[in-house]
């Protein structure tokens, strides 16, 4: 049966794989803390701090650098609409006086044509 022959190596492999991980471990951890200067607690605390202030301070700006640009944009905003509504306003005077003058000739030329069509039936019936 094989079974135990592959079950022996994988456990072979994994003990070599975990020894081999711990000694690696092991040697960059001791390599790394020789080379590497480790900051006193103070430092990092008063480092952290101050980056924490910079942040806030510079999100405290941040924000009323937006403000300050949506004010801006909401009063041109503004006053775009209110031009554009006088645009509109004054553009919808001139449609209903064109509107007006067309009914006004469709009117008259209604009546011309009633005016006309009598005349012509009265001529007809005169003989005419």
């Amino acid at each position: 049966d094989h079974r135990p022959h592959f079950r022996n190596r994988m456990l072979l492999c994994l003990l070599a794989i975990t020894v081999n991980w711990c000694t690696s471990l092991r040697i960059a951890n001791h390599f790394a803390s020789r080379v590497i200067r480790v900051p006193p607690l103070e430092f990092v605390t008063s480092t952290c701090k101050s980056a924490y202030n910079t942040t806030r301070d510079e999100r405290l700006r941040y924000s009323k650098c937006v403000e300050n640009q949506f004010i801006k944009c909401d009063g041109r905003l503004d006053g775009t609409k209110r031009k554009e509504d006088e645009r509109v306003r004054k553009l919808s005077e001139v449609n209903e006086g064109v509107v007006k003058r067309m009914e006004d000739v469709a009117t008259t030329c209604s009546k011309s044509y009633t005016t006309l069509r009598l005349a012509m039936e009265d001529w007809t019936a005169n003989g005419g």
